[in-house]
């Protein structure tokens, strides 16, 4: 017998009953009613659905599209989160796969969903950011002073500025988000002191002076995974605790857009390597 269907595998589809999303045709079960198995394109959950059911989600006579590729773009649930139109897919409503500023992390959002990013979004925040490299801060949750290393940029998942400092005493690595720090001197204000037990007096301590070591290659090369999950990871606990509070929200107001926020934060959390072998080197 010959099968016949309206769609072939990998063609993009919307789901009449839910037009708002895009979904990839991954397999086909041949019938007097054909069924298809979908995945969809946004956060790869799978749906199973008839033939009737389904309508092509690509129009390649209507080229018309808000947004071109290399255009920057927020998403109207989520406008703090800046991402670069990087593919187009034409159809009745337009699909956009667009990346993360930030991160580079891919995303698929329709075209009712975004709107252009202004001057003014977060990819240029890190102009007024709070702390320079060489401050000397504390953070909440932390016991000791930390040294500002740098700032690694502004951060949409967590809505902050992020820093990668260092504890002036045990050289202990961390990051920190700038809600959370608070000032405490500059570097060259910070004295080491002792208390002499013969005299009674406080004395100041000599200033080390720095000895310059030469760190094989792959040791170099482990210390940036390993910065590279701490950071990670520090995402993760960030993203979980805005899904906390976005939760929160939800229960004393009801407002879907809480539940949207949170759909968006956890398949950002979900892509983001916390284990050494998911880094590349």
């Amino acid at each position: 017998m010959d099968y016949k269907s309206k769609f072939k595998i990998g063609d993009l589809v919307v789901v009449k009953k839910i037009p708002n999303e895009v979904w990839k045709i991954d397999t086909i079960h041949y019938g007097v009613v054909n069924f298809y198995y979908i995945i969809n394109t946004m956060s790869n959950l799978p749906y199973f659905c008839a033939e009737f059911e389904l309508e092509h989600a690509e129009m390649g006579s209507d080229r018309n599209s808000k947004f071109k590729v290399g255009d920057l773009v927020v998403d109207k649930t989520m406008p703090d989160a800046v991402f670069k139109v990087e593919e187009i897919n034409y159809g009745k409503m337009n699909g956009y796969t667009v990346s993360d500023l930030q991160n580079g992390t891919l995303f698929y959002f329709l075209e009712i969903e975004l709107e252009h990013a202004e001057p003014s979004k977060p990819e240029l925040k890190l102009i007024g950011s709070k702390f320079k490299p060489g401050d000397i801060v504390m953070v909440d949750g932390y016991i000791g002073q930390f040294k500002v290393i740098e700032c690694t940029g502004y951060e949409p998942m967590v809505e902050d500025v992020i820093y990668k400092l260092i504890n002036i005493h045990t050289g202990e690595e961390v990051f920190g988000a700038e809600w959370d720090m608070k000032f405490f001197g500059k570097k060259n204000e910070i004295i080491n002191i002792k208390l002499n037990v013969e005299t009674g007096y406080i004395e100041q301590l000599p200033k080390k002076q720095p000895q310059p070591k030469k760190t094989p290659k792959h040791r170099t090369l482990e210390a940036g995974i390993i910065s590279k999950l701490e950071y990670n990871r520090f995402l993760v606990e960030k993203g979980k605790q805005m899904i906390d509070d976005y939760l929160d929200l939800f229960s004393n107001f009801g407002d879907e857009k809480y539940l949207r926020r949170i759909k968006r934060i956890n398949n950002f959390i979900n892509k983001i390597p916390v284990r050494a072998f998911q880094i590349e080197d």
